[in-house]
């Protein structure tokens, strides 16, 4: 009887300890929520959506781009590697179902394929993210460019 009840006690222990890991992930994938919105909130301000859309069609039209252009485009690769970094993490966390970072993967892949300022953007700030993310994203920009 008392082998049981040592038993039932290690099992509640371990019951706790996997509650409390749970807890401390979903809290962390939180502020990691919280810190993607607030920066996404500050790049937008920056953002005007008809410059953008401007500076977009230069690009898609393969037009000479001015600096306010580049600036622009840069800025919006911000806003994306910052969602797609917090998809990623709550994908890790497995707060995320896997078919939202596949999705996110694929946006990734395009933006590679058609959007020459990314390639600047992630050679330049790539060691400004998660390894993890970073391992991830160069394998997609492999992908990409064998795909073209």
């Amino acid at each position: 009887l008392q082998t049981l009840a040592a038993v039932g006690v290690i099992l509640s222990l371990i019951f706790v300890g996997l509650e409390l890991r749970q807890t401390r992930q979903v809290a962390t994938a939180d502020v990691y929520q919280q810190r993607t919105a607030l920066q996404i909130e500050a790049w937008s301000a920056a953002l005007y959506s008809e410059q953008l859309q401007m500076a977009e069609q230069k690009l898609s039209e393969g037009a000479v781009l001015s600096e306010q252009d580049t600036n622009l485009l840069w800025v919006q690769m911000i806003l994306k590697f910052s969602y797609w970094e917090n998809v990623h993490f709550q994908y890790q966390t497995g707060l995320m179902p896997a078919e939202q970072w596949s999705a996110s993967r694929r946006s990734i892949e395009n933006m590679f394929r058609n959007n020459p300022v990314s390639l600047d953007y992630w050679a330049v700030e790539r060691k400004q993210v998660r390894q993890s993310f970073a391992e991830e994203v160069d394998m997609i920009l492999e992908e990409s460019v064998s795909l073209k």
